[in-house]
């Protein structure tokens, strides 16, 4: 089609501007970052991605239907129990709590807590192997039958009381065990030790005091 011809047809001013344009869209690249570069036709994905886009969306939904462990609290079962089997309190979560809830004493269920009270210590007597350190005579190779003189000494194995102490608490051997006993009941005939009692108030500094008075100074042999 020539001018000529555009003319008589459609006039000249849109045969001018449609030639026009038809030649800048030949001449002229498209910009890629123009608006008209973006079309709004749906875009064709090849296969792998749109396996991509359906694992994912797989994914998605098991992730969401999986529901979430709950968070640990007082009254699970993991801390439920102490190591010895008593049990454990266990608190609300808008209880009030004191520093002195949290203790070990109180955390146990009073029906356990008398289970857990501490038991008085059985004392046993030493072995053949344990004497030779806990047996000071043993040790030190000391004849306890030649101080029954010694009154300091030998009241470490008496009792308030009088009585004399038994082999679990003195950790004698038991040569040594009668020795001491054969030398208390010496030291007792003879007035060193007291049948009842222990003799360490009368050597004691306040009991000195009392006896002596605050003014008076008598000598260690008046005493």
């Amino acid at each position: 089609m020539n001018f000529n011809s555009c003319q008589k047809l459609w006039g000249t001013s849109t045969c001018i501007s449609r030639s026009i344009g038809s030649a800048k869209n030949a001449t002229t690249p498209l910009n890629a970052y123009s608006r008209t570069h973006f079309s709004s036709q749906a875009t064709l994905h090849s296969e792998n991605e749109q396996n991509k886009m359906t694992l994912s969306k797989l994914v998605e939904k098991e992730v969401k239907a999986k529901p979430l462990n709950p968070l640990p609290t007082f009254g699970s079962q993991w801390g439920k129990y102490f190591s010895d089997g008593s049990r454990r309190l266990s608190f609300n979560p808008n209880q009030v709590l004191k520093p002195s809830d949290l203790q070990l004493e109180n955390l146990i269920h009073p029906a356990d807590r008398e289970s857990r009270k501490p038991r008085p210590v059985v004392r046993r007597p030493p072995t053949k192997d344990e004497v030779r350190l806990t047996d000071p005579f043993l040790y030190y190779n000391i004849n306890i039958l030649k101080e029954p003189y010694n009154p300091d000494l030998l009241a470490n194995f008496i009792t308030p009381l009088g009585r004399i102490k038994k082999r679990a608490l003195t950790g004698l051997s038991k040569g040594n065990q009668k020795k001491v006993s054969k030398a208390i009941r010496r030291a007792r005939c003879m007035g060193f030790l007291p049948y009842f009692g222990k003799p360490l108030e009368r050597y004691s500094e306040d009991h000195q005091q009392r006896r002596d008075g605050p003014g008076v100074d008598l000598p260690p042999f008046a005493r």
